[in-house]
Order: C-alpha cells, then sequence, then structure tokens
C-alpha cells in the first residue's frame, strides 16, 4: 500500500456499516455534547447505506488499526489543541497589529503638527 500508484480510488476504513445517527451520537459522545441532537424528518434521508468498500486496500495488504470512537477523540483533541495555537497566534497577531497602528498614527499625527 505504502507504494500504490494506479489510478483508481481505493477506500481506507474499517468496513463496518454506521447509520447518520449512530455516527452523530458517537461524536456527541467523544465530543462530551449531552444536549439534545434535533432531526429534519421533512428532508430526504440521503444515501441509504453509507459503508465504503475496503476490499482494494485488503487485497493490497491494508488494515485499519483504529477504531472509529479512538479516531474520533484524536481527532477532536488535535482540533482542541490546534485551537488554542490558532487563538494564541491571532492574539498575538492583534496585539502586533495594535503596537503598529498605535506607534503608526503617533507618527502620522507628529508629521501633520
Amino acid at each position: 500500500m505504502n507504494n500504490y500508484s494506479d489510478d483508481e480510488t481505493v477506500n481506507a476504513g474499517t468496513g463496518k456499516e454506521l447509520t447518520i445517527k449512530e455516527l452523530t451520537e458517537l461524536v456527541a459522545k467523544v465530543i462530551g455534547y449531552d444536549g439534545k441532537i434535533l432531526w429534519d424528518t421533512t428532508k430526504p434521508n440521503g444515501t441509504p447505506r453509507k459503508l465504503l468498500d475496503v476490499s482494494k486496500a485488503e487485497k493490497l495488504g491494508w488494515k485499519y488499526k483504529t477504531e472509529l470512537e479512538e479516531g474520533i477523540r484524536l481527532s477532536y483533541e488535535d482540533f482542541l489543541n490546534n485551537l488554542m495555537e490558532q487563538r494564541d497566534n491571532y492574539y498575538e497577531m492583534c496585539n502586533t497589529g495594535r503596537r503598529f497602528w498605535k506607534y503608526f498614527m503617533a507618527a502620522f499625527k507628529k508629521k501633520l503638527s
């Protein structure tokens, strides 16, 4: 699988079927959401089956190692960690911008006087 160069798509997944409701409830559990989940039953259900065919990947010797719940947990933790880092970068950028504009306006006022 490390050297796959064919043009065909190869699905990576568990090969286990999961409904959107089950996935939603799993994500809610992982992130600690205990609120109500509302479903708009006036809309179509979408694709009847949401199951990836992983047979090509398996034939190439690939098999998943991380269960979906663990993968969602790891992804959520990564999101939160990066969110905090991005927040810190944003605040630093804002502070730098404020210092720049304060200096710029002081120099501009000095030039006008």
